[in-house]
């Protein structure tokens, strides 16, 4: 069994599967425990799970949800029985989510550790590899490894593991998750299918693909209500309260059951006099890897003098700096925004100072507007725009700013940004807007 190199072609039926948050993988598990009453589903029983996880996550009707999950059913069905197999289907599932590597290997566990003992034997384990790999060539359309090399990696992985924690024969979890982890030909898999974009992989560069992009710009995050109470603050107090009010345990779904009392345990004792002042331990933001690269254009920018650039992560703006052979590189965070920046854009002041735009998601989305030497905030722009915003230009003088929001009709507005006023408003069009730029100081477009 080789190793996998690049990332995995998939059926155009996997597409709507792809990147599931773990909450959503472990609502699966629990609806298959729920629905099943098997590990060989048939179609009405795969339905009524996909149906009671994803409808709301994915925000489609009964009618599509169905033809969904009868489409990806049929690709596992390969030997048109009528059934396919609940492991393989949750594996696959796993691992083509967007849960981190770690999650997924735990993930994977568990559900073939079935007398809950913490242990996999090495039949276990090979059940395990075989159906985890199978489900996802299925979801490609590819011949899987042969099943005598993934037995050949599981008799290895209880030789070279480490026995803490495991008995005579037996693996345990951080065994497990480690041996996957380490081993090139086992990694691979995992990241041939890791991180996938949600669109046809053998269509890069083609129609399909730049049709596929376009239809994915300028669109509103998928959220469920648990994402609404912990993510939007501006829109979720209603799922919040809507979500404390039916209590813990009846939706979150823990990992392990310390976890649905924890929150509620109150201490045996109290110490007798209690301090109301804000604790003098704090916590200071020090380094953000990675930036918000997948869901907005024009999105990464030079300051004026070139030795920094600016760009999104997360719900935070930074300034890189440090720029060239021997400097240290230091991060600087404008923490205004407080969801998911969505837009980006800047305007040169002085050698010395940037000002940057910065737009958000949700309910009522926010514009911030921050400068580079101080990496203080200096305006912020709401009430217009409605789920989010996905263009910013500001003007050639820098006086004026547009922008375009992610409502059914893109409307687009302009500001006076330093005294807080809207100039013009429009609705543009139903279809994704993928740009808008100034032309004159006078006049901008929009292009789609």
């Amino acid at each position: 069994m080789g190793q996998t190199v690049g990332k995995a072609p998939l059926l155009p039926d996997a597409l709507a599967f792809l990147n599931l948050p773990r909450s959503t993988i472990l609502e699966l598990w629990e609806a298959f425990n729920d629905i099943a009453e098997g590990f060989g589903l048939t179609l009405d029983e795969f339905q009524e799970i996909i149906r009671v996880t994803l409808k709301e996550y994915l925000g489609y009707s009964d009618k599509k949800m169905n033809q969904l999950s009868e489409n990806v059913f049929h690709v596992f069905d390969d030997d048109e029985n009528g059934l396919i197999d609940a492991l393989e289907f949750l594996s696959a599932f796993a691992l083509v989510s967007g849960m981190s590597v770690t999650e997924k290997v735990r993930y994977i566990f568990g559900i073939y550790d079935f007398d809950e003992s913490g242990l996999l034997s090495v039949d276990e384990m090979t059940l395990a590899l075989r159906s985890s790999i199978s489900g996802l060539t299925k979801l490609s359309g590819i011949d899987p490894p042969l099943e005598a090399d993934l037995e050949k990696l599981s008799v290895a992985a209880f030789d070279d593991v480490p026995s803490s924690g495991s008995e005579a024969g037996m693996i345990a979890r951080d065994g497990f998750v480690e041996y996957a982890i380490k081993t090139p030909e086992l990694s691979s898999w995992i990241c041939y299918y890791g991180d996938l974009d949600e669109v046809e992989v053998e269509s890069f560069g083609g129609e399909k693909f730049t049709k596929a992009l376009v239809r994915r710009e300028g669109q509103p995050l998928p959220r469920n209500k648990e994402d609404k109470a912990t993510m939007d603050l501006d829109s979720g107090s209603t799922e919040w309260l809507e979500t404390e009010s039916k209590g813990f345990a009846e939706n979150f779904v823990p990992q392990q059951p310390w976890q649905n009392t924890v929150s509620f345990t109150e201490p045996s004792s109290l110490p007798k006099d209690i301090p109301w002042t804000a604790p003098d331990t704090t916590l200071n933001l020090d380094w953000i890897h990675g930036f918000n690269s997948r869901e907005s254009r024009q999105n990464l920018f030079y300051t004026k003098n070139g030795d920094s650039i600016v760009y999104p992560a997360g719900a935070v703006g930074v300034k890189l700096s440090g720029l060239g052979r021997d400097k240290e590189l230091v991060q600087a965070f404008a923490n205004d925004n407080n969801d998911k920046i969505s837009a980006l854009a800047v305007h040169h002041v002085s050698k010395t100072m940037t000002y940057v735009a910065t737009g958000q998601v949700g309910l009522v989305p926010k514009i911030n507007i921050w400068a580079t030497n101080t990496m203080e905030n200096k305006v912020v722009l709401l009430g217009f725009h409605k789920i989010g915003i996905s263009q910013l230009d500001f003007s050639p003088n820098g006086k004026l700013l547009a922008s375009v929001g992610m409502d059914k009709y893109h409307s687009v507005a302009v500001y006076d940004w330093e005294a807080k006023l809207p100039v013009f408003t429009s609705v543009t069009t139903e279809q994704p807007v993928l740009d808008c730029r100034w032309l004159t100081e006078d006049s901008f477009a929009t292009c789609g």
